[in-house]
C-alpha cells in the first residue's frame, strides 16, 4: 500500500492523503504461477472520499455514535478550515454511511469528483485518492459534538457481561433498556 500522506493543519484538525494502487493477487489452483494487478471495479468507479475521526475517541463511544453523527457540525469545520487549502469544491459534499463497504461500517463524505494529491483528476484514474481528517475538539476550543453517552452503555454492557460470566439469565430489562 502506498505510504499515507499526514498533514498538520492547524492544532486540532490533522489532514491525511492516502493514494490508492492496484493490488497484486496471486492466481489460485494447482499448476498457477502468475499473478495479477487488480482493484475492483467499485474501487475505480467510486469518487474520492473524506472520513472524519474524532481523536480521543472511545470505540464505543464511536459504535454506540455509528447512526448519530453530527454530520453538519463536521461539513462546517472542513468547509471552513480544511477544504479551500486544498482546493477542494465547497458544495457537492454528500455524508454516504456506505462509503467504503456495503454495510454501514465505515461513513464517510463522497467527493463531487475524484481528487489526487494535486487537486482534481481524471475520471477513474489511479492518481485517485481518498482523505481524512482527525479532529481534535478539545484543540479546538469546542465541546465534542457526541450524542450520545457510551458511559451508560458500558455500565449496562459490564452488567450483562456479569451475569452472562456467572452463568445467570440476563434479566429483560438489561436487554431491552
Amino acid at each position: 500500500m502506498a505510504d499515507q500522506v499526514e498533514i498538520e493543519l492547524e492544532p486540532g484538525i490533522t489532514f491525511y492523503v492516502r493514494p490508492r494502487e492496484q493490488r497484486w493477487v496471486p492466481s489460485r489452483g494447482p499448476g498457477y504461477t502468475r499473478g495479477y494487478y487488480t482493484c475492483t471495479d467499485r474501487d475505480m468507479r467510486r469518487k474520492s472520499r473524506l472520513s472524519v475521526y474524532v481523536k480521543n475517541e472511545e470505540v464505543l463511544e464511536n459504535f454506540v455514535n455509528r447512526r448519530n453523527r453530527p454530520v453538519d457540525e463536521w461539513r462546517k469545520i472542513l468547509r471552513e478550515r480544511v477544504l479551500p487549502k486544498f482546493g477542494f469544491p465547497l458544495t457537492g459534499m454528500k455524508w454516504t454511511p456506505t462509503a467504503y463497504c456495503q454495510c454501514p461500517c465505515s461513513p464517510a463524505f463522497t467527493l463531487p469528483g475524484w481528487f489526487g494529491v494535486d487537486g482534481p483528476v481524471v475520471k477513474q484514474s489511479w492518481s485517485t485518492c481518498d482523505f481524512a481528517v482527525e479532529i481534535d475538539f478539545s484543540l479546538l476550543g469546542e465541546s465534542s459534538p457526541s450524542l450520545i453517552d457510551a458511559s451508560e452503555v458500558s455500565v449496562r454492557a459490564a452488567q450483562v457481561r456479569s451475569y452472562i460470566d456467572a452463568g445467570l439469565a440476563v434479566p429483560a430489562e438489561l436487554v431491552d433498556a
